[in-house]
């Protein structure tokens, strides 16, 4: 496994403004079956802004198998295997794994609930990896009551086209 230790919004190299944006619709897409079941026939326009989980809370992706130095093979399946660390300052979160390709589109998403104080998590995704440039994987940590978070640790991986 190799190592990492992101906390707060690390982004890929050159995904300044892609990680940021992707930030926004994981968020939105987690907060999704809430919204839905506590607004009724609200519209949704409004915007969500992302915040750091509640102080102290932190995320990282302390080991994925396989290693981004091993790229992804569009069309053949995947399992990225990830150990993730967490601290959460508030009684009860989520963490979620989630798998994007270079245009946004989710391919995989993982949840699960966490709680207060330090731990480890096994999570992992399963896809089929698409006809696309690379791969993101982005966890990020939302305390109770969030609705969108910029506490994530982030992988990449290259995908070679056949």
């Amino acid at each position: 496994m190799n190592s990492g230790s992101e906390a707060t919004f690390p982004r890929p190299r050159g995904a300044r403004l892609s990680a940021t944006l992707s930030a926004v619709s994981i968020a939105g897409l987690l907060a999704l079956p809430m919204l839905s079941s506590t607004l009724g026939g609200c519209s949704g326009d409004e915007a969500v802004v992302p915040s750091p989980a509640p102080g102290g809370s932190t995320v990282s992706i302390v080991g994925i198998v396989p290693t981004t130095d091993h790229p992804l093979h569009a069309g053949e399946h995947a399992r990225l295997e990830m150990k993730i660390a967490y601290r959460l300052a508030v009684d009860e979160g989520v963490i979620s794994a989630v798998a994007q390709d270079s245009n946004d589109q989710f391919i995989a998403v993982s949840k699960v609930a966490v709680h207060k104080g330090m731990g480890n998590e096994d999570m992992a995704l399963e896809f089929k990896v698409p006809d696309t440039d690379r791969i993101i994987v982005f966890v990020p940590l939302s305390g109770e009551g969030q609705r969108a978070t910029t506490t994530l640790a982030t992988r990449e991986y290259r995908v070679v086209r056949p």
